[in-house]
């Protein structure tokens, strides 16, 4: 039987560092994996998201019904950056609701994390969402300039 000295029982103070420093590392993980702010970031974005492809596949529904060309009494979309809102908000915005709801849409979706956003109906709007028309490719592009975190949501056709 091997003979253990009494003095040499217990742990070292480099196991003590070794084990305090793997569980800051295993916490700081968990605190960034399950933070409120970023789930909810993300969520807001998604909605985000989703409301661009709304408009979007009424837009594209809109051209394919009217044989490749977008019909709307506020005219054709805009070649520069514009926000989707009544005309009554802000001199320079494009109102699209009246051209998408009721055909396509019940009603139009606006960004709910933005102050200036806000729906009462087609001649009273601002979507905080803006559009864009490629002049050369005809392309339609809708994005949130809004958006949070370091994220670009857009979706182009």
């Amino acid at each position: 039987m091997k003979n253990f000295n009494l003095k040499n029982r217990g742990i070292t103070l480099a196991e003590i560092l070794i084990s305090v420093s793997i569980m800051a590392v295993l916490i700081a993980i968990f605190v960034v994996s399950s933070s409120p702010v970023s789930t909810l970031i993300t969520s807001r974005n998604f909605e985000r998201q989703s409301e661009l492809n709304l408009i979007m596949n009424a837009i594209s529904q809109n051209i394919g019904d009217n044989n490749g060309n977008f019909v709307c009494a506020s005219g054709i979309i805009p070649t520069a950056t514009t926000t989707m809102a009544s005309t009554t908000y802000l001199a320079g915005d494009y109102n699209i609701a009246p051209c998408l709801i009721p055909v396509y849409l019940d009603s139009f979706p606006y960004d709910q994390s933005s102050t200036s956003a806000y729906w009462t109906g087609t001649t009273s709007n601002n979507s905080a969402y803006s559009i864009i028309r490629n002049s050369t490719t005809g392309r339609v592009k809708v994005f949130a300039p809004y958006s949070e975190g370091s994220t670009t949501i857009s979706v182009t056709r």
